[in-house]
């Protein structure tokens, strides 16, 4: 993943935060049904990254940017 990001109010760099959850420090991810086309059931999991605006605190969620 690991792109950079430009704060949309600032155009400032964002700084890349690491998301976790409370539960035992696990990575945060987000589950997404398949399309009809494919079997039925959940899943892809993809990742998730956020980025930080230093200057207004603004916060951006990116899923899978790879």
């Amino acid at each position: 993943m690991s792109q950079t990001a430009t704060c949309p109010d600032c155009d400032v760099e964002m700084l890349r935060s690491e998301p976790v959850t409370s539960m035992e420090g696990d990575r945060l991810t987000l589950v997404t049904d398949r399309s009809r086309s494919e079997a039925v059931g959940v899943v892809s999991m993809l990742a998730v990254e956020a980025y930080v605006c230093p200057r207004c605190h603004l916060v951006r969620w990116y899923a899978d940017r790879t």
